[in-house]
């Protein structure tokens, strides 16, 4: 009787021994897309079985980042390899039982000499299998246990997998030596990997390309256990812009500073998609929904993915901009400083023009607080300091017949264009003054926009700063 296909399923096992690097979240994003096109399960597993660099606080990190992306794993209660040491020791003992394993007593020292040997005479240093035959030795002497490869594979026999992205990948297992499964204190990697991707059933395991040279050892463990194996799908590398590998040391690679700097998460998971994959049809805007129908794992690229913070920039403001109002007013408040009514509506004026929120700061501070500006960049062109008055002057009647329910953004600029015509005066002689004198920079939003941000009063006030600053000149 036929059971049906196998359920889906993948897992995205991060170590946390540093912060939610940028390729792990790729790494959890692409599992995520994948499982939930197929209708399977995407698992989340920490890898802590390295007891002294795993730190709590940065598996709160990785947790708190992978939610606020949106990518909320289906296993109700964590899995934690340092909590499953009597379940790897069970296999590793039916291992050495089967002779499929053994343990080696070499000292550091001489495997050292070994392999400092083995360079001297021009060859490959790997483990020589010097405590492949030893018997009747004091258990409690050895130092690690290694997997018996040569007892697992044929003298010319190649170890190869289809990769989903890449197609076959081969290794002769000749270029493996019996490396080290457990060592006195824990199970490693490679072994624990194994075991936990087995028990919980996981069919698939897509994982940075970093991994590949890990692949042949994990088969072979697969096969020493009599487990079946999953797929493989190895993503490509991420790259700095000179083509380098982007280390989790160097740069700015931590989730959460790009959190911290206000990207949004709907545009780091846009751009994380693109770092590897682009759809045929050139599309570069999509939500998650829109990834999880399109997302195709076989469309994935071979060759490392550029990291353009140009791109991620792009991305960022078009979503910025999609921001209700509301959204926008709560996001802006943290980068902000200043009076909170005035900080909002100032805030405001660049929407259409940021890159993440952190930009905020420096650009709000000049329009909340007035710098000290010069006078003389008050004029516009060669007009007359006299005119330059005259101007101020003009604004400052118009603007004081608007009430302040009517102080927005259209209605000043309608009643002081009408002005404009009505006085035969011209734009730029008129608005040129007025909003350097709102603002005190050369280049800023149109005084329309910073009156209404800045409100009668304080709108009022800048003007007769100007007026005052710009008689000096005379």
């Amino acid at each position: 009787m036929s059971t049906g296909p196998t359920k889906i399923r993948v897992r995205v096992a991060p170590s946390p021994t540093g912060y939610l690097h940028i390729g792990t979240a790729r790494t959890a994003l692409f599992n995520y897309l994948f499982s939930r096109q197929h209708n399977g399960q995407f698992l989340l597993r920490i890898d802590d079985t390295d007891k002294q660099r795993s730190k709590k606080e940065f598996e709160k990190d990785i947790l708190d980042n992978l939610r606020w992306l949106g990518l909320n794993w289906d296993n109700k209660s964590l899995i934690h390899q340092s909590q499953r040491q009597k379940i790897y020791q069970k296999y590793l003992d039916e291992l050495i039982k089967n002779k499929k394993a053994y343990y080696c007593y070499c000292s550091k020292d001489r495997l050292k000499k070994s392999y400092q040997e083995q360079i001297k005479n021009k060859r490959v240093p790997r483990y020589d299998g010097y405590c492949r035959q030893i018997r009747n030795r004091p258990q409690a002497d050895w130092q690690t246990i290694r997997l018996n490869v040569d007892y697992l594979a044929s003298d010319q026999e190649t170890i190869h997998f289809k990769d989903e992205i890449r197609g076959d990948i081969a290794t002769n297992h000749k270029t493996l030596d019996d490396f080290v499964i457990a060592n006195s204190k824990t199970a490693l990697y490679n072994f624990t990997s194994v075991i936990d991707d087995h028990k919980l059933g996981i069919t698939h395991i897509i994982r940075g390309e970093d991994h590949i040279a890990n692949t042949p050892k994990q088969i072979l463990i697969f096969r020493a256990l009599g487990f079946d194996l999953p797929k493989f799908a190895h993503l490509p590398l991420i790259l700095n812009p000179d083509r380098t590998k982007m280390s989790k040391r160097v740069g700015n690679t931590r989730v959460a500073d790009y959190r911290a700097k206000g990207y949004l998460a709907p545009a780091l998971i846009n751009f994380l998609t693109l770092l590897g994959w682009h759809p045929k049809d050139n599309q570069e805007i999509f939500s998650l929904t829109d990834l999880i129908k399109k997302f195709n794992l076989k469309e994935v690229q071979k060759s490392g993915a550029i990291f353009d913070i140009k791109k991620l920039n792009w991305l960022n403001n078009y979503y910025i901009k999609q921001l209700p109002e509301k959204d926008y007013g709560e996001l802006s408040r943290t980068f902000v400083d200043g009076d909170k009514t005035i900080n909002r509506k100032v805030a405001w004026l660049f929407k259409d023009r940021l890159n993440c929120f952190a930009e905020l700061k420096e650009l709000t501070a000049r329009l909340i607080k007035l710098p000290d500006y010069r006078a003389e960049i008050l004029v516009w062109q060669k007009t007359p300091v006299g005119k330059i008055i005259h101007n101020l002057k003009f604004c400052q009647d118009v603007l004081q017949f608007i009430t302040i329910e009517k102080f927005k953004v259209e209605y000043i600029e309608t009643k002081l264009k009408q002005g404009i015509e009505a006085n035969n005066l011209t734009n730029g002689e008129v608005l040129w003054p007025l909003r350097v004198a709102l603002s005190g920079q050369e280049k800023s939003p149109s005084p329309f926009e910073i009156a209404a941000a800045l409100g009668p009063d304080e709108t009022n006030n800048r003007i007769k700063l100007a007026i005052k600053k710009i008689s000096n000149l005379k």
